[in-house]
């Protein structure tokens, strides 16, 4: 077994080992947690180069340097800043490429994922994101987007209201081999609580498998809000939508059976998710949406012909 391996076999033992209070276990959304930054390694394409991989662990911070076939270089941190939180960095500056104007060009990513712990053991998850390059840019400067994404879970580790922002490409002065990871992420990390994202988009979870959206896209001027149903592919301990448009003027979401609602609670294997998932289906079987009977209903700046979603 290569270091790499070993890591991701262990990576919930590594973890906790960095100073996490353990606490965080009691939260099955830690388990997603987990899951998120072992997706992080996988998406570095190490598979069997584990003699050129470098995988250390300093002062409980572990990290790894890894120089792709392709001449990629990613790193990656994974550390812990106080006993109810930890993060994982993952940058990747991509071997210069030939531009269709005979340019080479040169581009950046990092992601950062915080996890952290409430008092009462609900867990937030913020994935910030960076990529720059310097397409069509003056010398020392670079093209810089970015993008946000929270994800709050309650105590039964059922994700209860999620929210993403990105935000305008804007210039940042320096080059790709010496811009940092906090110019790169001033954004999404300082201006998450204001109004200067491009767009926006949130979920708030109403029933089981229902949820209140949110959305505005500025640089196309649209605006929606309604209740849409919750992907139900993969369980609803986690909101994700459907893989359709979503924004429709007349929606319609019916009442459903105790027999369907029971079968939706016990698609999840956890007990825990299957208790915080009964709180949300409370009188669900009474619940009813009608978008023409909505004073929240909002549609701005859409083609109103949109079908009827049911």
């Amino acid at each position: 077994m290569n270091e790499i391996e070993e890591l991701r076999n262990n990576l919930k033992e590594r973890i906790l080992n960095l100073g996490i209070d353990k606490k965080i276990m009691d939260n099955p959304a830690f388990l997603s947690a987990i899951t998120r930054i072992n997706s992080m390694i996988e998406q570095m394409n190490i598979q069997d180069a584990d003699k050129v991989v470098e995988v250390t662990e300093n002062n409980r911070i572990i990290s790894i340097n890894w120089n792709s076939v392709t001449n990629d270089k990613y790193n990656m941190k994974i550390a812990s800043s106080s006993p109810d939180s930890f993060y994982c960095v993952r940058t990747l500056e991509k071997n210069p490429r030939l531009g269709n104007n005979g340019q080479m060009i040169h581009e950046k990513e990092v992601i950062e994922n915080i996890i952290a712990m409430s008092n009462n053991g609900a867990l937030t998850i913020t994935s910030n994101s960076s990529i720059v390059n310097d397409i069509n840019c003056d010398s020392n400067t670079l093209n810089n987007t970015t993008f946000v994404e929270t994800m709050y879970y309650t105590t039964e580790g059922v994700m209860s209201m999620r929210e993403s922002k990105s935000f305008k490409t804007t210039p940042l002065i320096g080059s790709i081999d010496k811009i940092g990871t906090d110019a790169m992420l001033y954004a999404p990390r300082n201006e998450y609580m204001t109004d200067k994202y491009s767009k926006r988009r949130v979920l708030y979870r109403n029933t089981i498998d229902t949820a209140r959206i949110l959305e505005e896209d500025k640089n196309n001027n649209t605006k929606y809000s309604s209740v849409v149903r919750l992907n139900m592919e993969h369980g609803l301990k986690n909101m994700t939508l459907p893989n359709i448009d979503i924004h429709q003027k007349d929606v319609y979401i019916p009442k459903i059976s105790v027999v369907e609602i029971n079968e939706m609670i016990n698609q999840e294997k956890d007990e825990k998710v299957r208790k915080g998932l009964s709180l949300y289906a409370v009188d669900r079987e009474n619940y009813e949406y009608d978008s023409r009977k909505d004073p929240n209903f909002v549609m701005e700046g859409f083609n109103t012909s949109h079908n009827v979603s049911r």
